[in-house]
């Protein structure tokens, strides 16, 4: 029991932080266009369209949408 203890207080730690990191994507989606517009595709969270948004910073780079699956490899 001595070590479940430790384990349990880490991980409320870590649920809190966890929850503290969400809400702020959430505000940060919320108040960007792309990001939103983003969202409104099936299956596209906020998680995923900032992770997106951050992987293909500017669109303008690809030429066709074909071009972004082969940067992504």
């Amino acid at each position: 029991m001595a070590t479940v203890e430790p384990l349990l207080a880490i991980l409320g730690v870590m649920l809190g932080k966890f929850t503290r990191l969400t809400k702020q994507v959430l505000d940060i989606v919320r108040n960007e266009e792309v990001w939103r517009r983003l969202k409104c595709a099936p299956n596209v969270g906020p998680i995923t369209a900032v992770a997106f948004r951050a992987t293909i910073d500017r669109p303008e780079r690809f030429g066709l949408s074909q071009a972004v699956g082969a940067h992504l490899g």
